[in-house]
């Protein structure tokens, strides 16, 4: 129950210091935002994977853990036209998207991984 807690606490954590950082951007405080970029998130996210554990208590690594299926939007394309119909955009840049399980084509770029997904592999936008 420990284990679970503090996992618990370390993701809260992860998730205000993201916040923290896209805050330190919009105010441009860019140093703030690199050192907890670049500093601060490494370590906490090292500390979070060494805490993931099976229910048996086995530690995973990092490739066999599953993967979360949840994603900030980053990019969107204009759309087009599928099968003689137009497709607008249903999503935009901030959205917090759920997509299909086994969806997407992942890309590393400049050291950062992100997933390519169709509009048609989201499932739903979370507010």
């Amino acid at each position: 129950k420990a284990s679970v807690e503090k996992v618990q606490k370390l993701k809260e954590e992860l998730e205000d210091l993201h916040n923290q950082v896209q805050i330190a951007q919009r105010n441009y405080d860019l140093n703030k935002a690199a050192e907890l970029q670049y500093g601060r998130i490494p370590e906490v996210q090292k500390q979070l994977e060494a805490e993931e554990t099976t229910k048996s208590g086995i530690v995973l690594p990092g490739q066999a853990q599953e993967k979360p299926q949840q994603a900030e939007v980053i990019a969107v394309g204009p759309g087009g036209v599928v099968d003689g119909k137009e497709v607008k955009m249903e999503v935009s840049v901030g959205d917090k998207v759920i997509y299909s399980k086994y969806a997407g084509t992942e890309v590393k770029l400049d050291g950062a991984e992100y997933i390519i997904v169709k509009q048609s592999d989201i499932l739903a936008v979370v507010k």
